[in-house]
């Protein structure tokens, strides 16, 4: 029963954001409103592993269409290909640095340009706006290369939304923690990498600038900060929610061991960086309260969350993660890959 306490609380406010999101150009037709995406969401996990497939291969062949119809890139790739394809194996992968150089010819909608996008993401006073006032528009770090630059349209953002809240923190709830969380508020405390348009900092403004009421409730803490004066800022604060890197919360749980930091959070939510068994026993140890993992990209937030057992679960309806070795080609399950290859099936401007 739980897992509908959290849609019953938030559903008023879940109302607002979508009258507050900006309306999506017709040229990309909306398909999810965010009430709908959690009800989807909510009856794909209780319909198994067939429903998460059909929806998948639905939307799959969907996305191919409307790639074809729209981006002069997939255009002219897929230009050999028969119609009709629903197998992903049968498309030829994309790298990052293909897309980026076709930037202007891969995106469905026209407005958006590589030159419009390089402008807005020079300018870090724009971090959490929506680009064109329409589109969420996060960069990557370069650690791998060119940096990536990624336009995520309305309903993507509903479709991420919806991930979180349902088979995050939703999931994550019990009866006991929720009460808990009930008695004590909501205080959330990030630490991330700030001051540019990487996607949990432009995230965390743009929820900031949806839900003004709730700006103070939402506190963001640079991994650049001196220790120490991070330790006062969170004593001060006492967040129930604290989120971040797992290298970055193993230093605070060494100081709430040691007696410098005295915060009591209900859940410890990390991302960005794998948790080890260690670390996740260290800081689980330290707080006395949950520890759960998120693995995202920019390229798709909430590729996965984990479960009560440590295990991370893949949002298989939403987003295609496959394993593969040097030539592209799927490993079977056990041996380790070379690399993975990511299809978004939520997004349609940049497919």
């Amino acid at each position: 029963m739980h897992e509908f306490i959290l849609f019953d609380i938030f559903q008023d406010e879940l109302e607002r954001e979508n009258a507050r999101l900006p309306h999506e150009d017709k040229s990309i037709p909306s398909q999810h409103g965010l009430l709908n995406t959690l009800w989807d969401i909510w009856r794909a996990r209780r319909g198994g592993k067939h429903a998460l497939t059909t929806r998948r291969e639905h939307r799959l062949a969907n996305l191919i269409a409307f790639a074809r119809a729209r981006s002069p890139f997939y255009q002219n790739l897929y230009r050999q290909l028969p119609a009709g394809i629903h197998e992903i194996q049968e498309l030829p992968p994309v790298s990052k640095p293909d897309l980026m150089e076709s930037f202007d010819d891969w995106v469905t909608d026209p407005k958006v340009t590589k030159t419009g996008v390089d402008a807005f993401v020079t300018d870090t006073d724009l971090v959490g706006n929506y680009y064109l006032d329409q589109y969420a528009l996060w960069t990557t770090s370069g650690t791998t290369g060119e940096p990536g630059v990624f336009v995520h349209d309305g309903d993507a953002l509903n479709i991420y939304a919806a991930l979180g809240l349902l088979r995050g923190i939703n999931a994550w709830m019990t009866k006991g923690n929720l009460w808990a969380f009930l008695r004590r508020d909501v205080r959330v405390a990030i630490v991330i990498a700030t001051g540019g348009h990487w996607a949990s900092d432009a995230v965390k403004e743009l929820v900031r600038g949806l839900h003004p009421s709730i700006s103070d409730r939402i506190h963001t803490y640079s991994v650049l900060t001196p220790l120490h004066q991070m330790v006062k800022s969170l004593n001060d604060y006492q967040p129930t929610i604290l989120i971040g890197y797992p290298t970055a919360l193993t230093l605070l749980a060494n100081q709430q061991v040691v007696g410098g930091l005295k915060i009591s959070p209900l859940l410890v939510v990390t991302a960005a960086e794998w948790l080890t068994p260690g670390a996740r026993d260290q800081i689980a140890g330290a707080f006395d309260c949950l520890v759960r993992e998120t693995y995202a990209a920019t390229e798709f937030m909430g590729i996965a969350y984990s479960c009560d057992h440590g295990r991370l679960h893949v949002n298989s309806d939403w987003v295609i993660l496959e394993p593969v070795n040097e030539a592209y080609q799927p490993v079977p399950p056990g041996q380790p890959s070379q690399t993975a290859l990511l299809t978004n099936l939520a997004n349609r401007v940049q497919p």
